[in-house]
């Protein structure tokens, strides 16, 4: 046994490998096979299991997998499975919440995520599951809403373009394509996915869920003079009889020219060319144009329970082992941050807790977003910044900066020098990695004794040349996939 935590009565400790079946059945559900999987792939394993327990008795149970995010970034993410609460205990969220943060423990060094997916499907108390990553720092990263088409037998409409698949276009081509599609997206996890890994990566990151078999119902659209205006791609779901839109896209200067219409009119035809009777999609609740073109379609909302949140906490373990996280300030934090202090000569640069809070009140039109800055449980920093000022408001008012601006960072004195400032802006970036329109983050500073100003260009950030409130205005280009593909 190893790896023991102790919380509030629970106990939560790694399993050992014998115990790895014992473990896999204990909400009746096998899932040690999945287990020594991972294990075979150096995913996950054993060491990567963990029990909570209460008297002796399991409560609670989680498993970790670790994702290669692709594109060649050398970097995972880490995904929770096998989740578990016993449904009879009398404080499920406890327990839940004790998972995560052994959970939060166990990640290696370095920047990385812990993701949960909770799907109506598949999860009856949604709200338990959820209370694992919630305490910690967890966010909705995403939620999607299944949509179902069924095959009544009847003549479908015709497609109004031409028509060709991925293996008269190539596979190149076609994830070229993939990419220019997702221009603008309305799709959280691609917009947070194209930024890491730019669009040339991410669409041939995408060709690795095309099989043999799938290659004719991988479509692409053309217009009269050949030009491709969209694609959209139709797999297999894990079900008999049951296709499923892979995924789907208009080019930018083809859109509102009712495209996406002839697209899902491909789709029902490709599905019905795999023999398939019902194809069941998911689509980010952001993205109503999408929504409003399926239901056009005859795609229908709640004809069975699916309904997926994907939540994430974005990590950055330091060197000492300490996970740092932003969380959503409650009353604890802010009695915590009040008792944060600047180091000697930085009250020339950077104003008390007190002004912080008072200039988020006062100049709640910058769109203030405050995080407590946490090294495991422990409050070491302060961070806020404007979270999407609309592009009106920052046309009408020449002293907003934005839509995204490193409003205040602070690092307690005492735990200054170890890193902590920055894998704040990495976890800032991270948070960015999803929002809309963010290509850059803005931030602002006087040069002189103690101040910043050498921190933030040796993290990245560059002079734009502008002076505002007698600071100087600094950049972050956020791009860094497309910025990976220039290079």
């Amino acid at each position: 046994m190893t790896a023991r935590d102790v919380e509030g009565g629970l106990i939560v400790r790694t399993i050992d490998a014998s115990e790895l079946d014992w473990w896999g059945e204990l909400d009746g559900n096998e899932v040690a096979a999945q287990v020594r999987s991972l294990e075979a792939d150096g995913a996950g394993g054993p060491d990567r299991c963990l029990v909570a327990e209460r008297g002796g008795s399991p409560v609670g149970r989680v498993g970790i997998a670790s994702d290669d995010l692709g594109c060649r970034l050398g970097r995972f993410e880490h995904r929770l499975f096998g989740v578990w609460v016993d449904p009879t205990d009398g404080d499920r969220q406890a327990v839940a919440a004790a998972l995560g943060r052994a959970a939060l423990g166990r990640l290696p060094t370095g920047l990385t995520s812990l993701i949960l997916r909770s799907n109506t499907g598949d999860v009856d108390d949604i709200e338990t599951r959820r209370s694992i990553l919630r305490p910690i720092g967890g966010r909705l990263f995403q939620e999607k809403v299944g949509v179902v088409w069924e095959d009544d037998g009847a003549g479908l409409p015709p497609v109004r373009h031409a028509v060709r698949d991925i293996r008269s276009v190539g596979p190149e081509a076609y994830a070229a394509l993939m990419g220019r599609c997702q221009a603008a997206t309305l799709d959280r996890n691609d917009r947070y996915y194209l930024q890491l890994c730019g669009p040339v990566r991410w669409g041939t990151e995408m060709l690795g869920y095309l099989t043999a078999e799938d290659e004719p119902s991988w479509l692409v659209l053309e217009d009269a003079a050949g030009d491709p205006v969209g694609f959209v791609a139709v797999g297999p779901f894990p079900e008999p009889g049951v296709a499923t839109i892979v995924h789907i896209g208009v080019v930018p200067e083809a859109r509102g020219r009712h495209v996406v219409d002839d697209l899902l009119r491909a789709a029902a035809i490709a599905a019905r060319g795999r023999g398939s009777t019902s194809m069941l999609s998911d689509v980010d609740v952001e993205n109503r144009p999408m929504l409003a073109a399926l239901e056009r379609a005859g795609h229908r909302r709640d004809t069975r329970p699916w309904h997926v949140w994907f939540d994430r906490v974005s990590v950055v373990v330091a060197d000492d082992g300490a996970p740092l996280t932003l969380r959503d300030i409650d009353l604890t934090d802010r009695a915590a941050l009040m008792a944060l202090r600047r180091a000697p000569g930085q009250e020339r640069h950077l104003g008390s807790m007190e002004s912080h809070f008072e200039d988020a009140i006062t100049d709640a039109k910058a769109e203030p977003r405050m995080w407590a800055l946490h090294a495991g449980e422990d409050v070491v920093g302060f961070v806020m910044i404007s979270d999407g000022i609309p592009a009106e408001r920052l046309a009408a008012d020449d002293d907003m900066v934005g839509p995204y601006f490193l409003w205040r960072l602070l690092v307690d004195a005492a735990s200054q020098g170890q890193g902590y400032g920055r894998a704040a802006i990495d976890l800032v970036r991270e948070f960015l990695g999803s929002r809309p329109g963010a290509d850059v983050l803005l931030t602002s500073c006087r040069a002189g004794d103690a101040s910043p100003q050498p921190f933030y260009l040796h993290y990245g950030f560059t002079q734009t040349g502008v002076v505002k409130w007698g600071e100087d205005l600094l950049q972050y280009d956020l791009r860094s996939g497309a910025l990976q593909e220039a290079r």
